[in-house]
């Protein structure tokens, strides 16, 4: 596609979008950002930009004005953020942010499209059930706050959401990568290669495995202090994690995501197989205990003890829900059972329509018919 092509694309979409949120409220949380001056000035700026194909544009658009995003789907998302927004709970600038993320905030968009269709899940979950509440960013005991708890008749289950996206490293070696496509068009990233840093850490499996420990350990605790948590006491603490990386190593389907996960949910203190091995072994060791030792050695032994807290989690392939796991040594007030687990995937389970993050099955082939 020539840039003259690319150019008049651009713009053609951006009308689109304009003409698409017109029939939105003008209070709402997508309105409130695609507004009649924003929306103008990028159009201006597809216009005018130098480089059309090199440039960065506000996520909420790039996301909005794809040809298979459809009006009623852009319509869904705002009444689903406005549903957030409003509810009784939470904390209603949250629910929002995100959508304004800039050019350059790509993973503060990522983060807030998976945080917001949970969310959006467990309320349409709790709207259809009488025998189910939700609320939103609850706080617990040491200060923090955990982003959902559901109860289902009359037991308590807290969800907390996070993802996992390509790492600093992957970024910089793309950025290279797209810097040396200006010369050659056709030289293509491979890793390990030419463009990695000296000493990098990626790909691999254990540098991932190091990348799940960081995630979930970030829930678990803070800084090392195992009191600084984002679980609840005496109920059920589930995880919710997106593998949500543009680039980079396929983290869905990375083995360290087992490694890691049958550390955590091991049962600790565990000093797994590693202890066994020979001095001169070159495996590198990715258990529970080395990790926390290398991270926070004034506390791992403390820390040991926070997996029991999780009772299971569910893995999602950015928006869709991938698979889930059931911990078998979580302490007595988090353990859940299978079919509770199977009861909570049917929560998180269904989509709400507008997180489509690519065309739908036939889409181009009726494209194609119709013109």
């Amino acid at each position: 596609m020539t840039d003259d092509r690319n150019r008049a694309w651009f713009v053609e979409r951006i009308e689109a979008v304009a003409a698409a949120v017109k029939g939105l409220p003008s209070e709402g949380p997508v309105r409130s950002v695609l507004t009649d001056e924003n929306i103008a000035k990028q159009r201006r700026r597809a216009e005018t930009e130098p480089a059309i194909e090199k440039a960065l544009w506000p996520p909420l658009l790039t996301y909005v004005h794809w040809p298979w995003f459809t009006v009623d789907q852009l319509r869904s998302l705002d009444e689903d953020v406005t549903s957030l927004r409003d509810h009784p709970t939470g904390t209603h600038a949250h629910a929002t942010a995100w959508l304004a993320a800039s050019a350059n905030e790509g993973r503060t968009w990522r983060s807030g499209l998976f945080e917001t269709s949970m969310k959006a899940r467990a309320l349409a979950f709790a709207n259809g059930n009488n025998n189910a509440d939700v609320a939103f960013d609850v706080p617990v005991p040491c200060g923090r706050d955990v982003d959902i708890k559901l109860t289902i008749e009359g037991r308590s289950y807290y969800f907390e959401c996070t993802i996992i996206t390509e790492s600093d490293e992957d970024q910089q070696v793309h950025a290279a990568w797209l810097e040396a496509r200006e010369e050659e068009p056709d030289l293509l990233l491979a890793r390990p290669g030419p463009f990695d840093p000296p000493g990098a850490k990626g790909p691999s499996p254990y540098y991932d495995a190091n990348r799940f420990y960081i995630k979930v350990f970030d829930k678990l605790q803070k800084d090392g202090d195992a009191a600084r948590t984002q679980t609840s006491d005496d109920s059920p603490n589930l995880l919710l994690l997106s593998c949500f990386p543009v680039f980079g190593s396929p983290l869905p389907f990375s083995p360290a995501l087992g490694w890691v996960f049958d550390e955590l949910f091991g049962g600790q203190p565990n000093m797994g197989s590693a202890k066994t091995l020979p001095p001169d072994f070159s495996l590198v060791d990715i258990s529970l205990l080395t990790f926390l030792r290398d991270q926070w050695p004034n506390t791992a032994l403390d820390l040991l003890g926070c997996p029991s807290r999780l009772s299971g989690y569910l893995m999602f392939n950015c928006l869709g829900l991938g698979n889930s796991r059931v911990n078998y040594n979580a302490g007595r007030p988090h353990r859940i059972s299978h079919a509770e687990m199977v009861m909570v995937e049917a929560v998180f389970g269904p989509v709400r329509g507008w997180e489509s993050l690519g065309p739908p099955r036939g889409w181009a082939g009726e494209m194609r018919r119709s013109r």
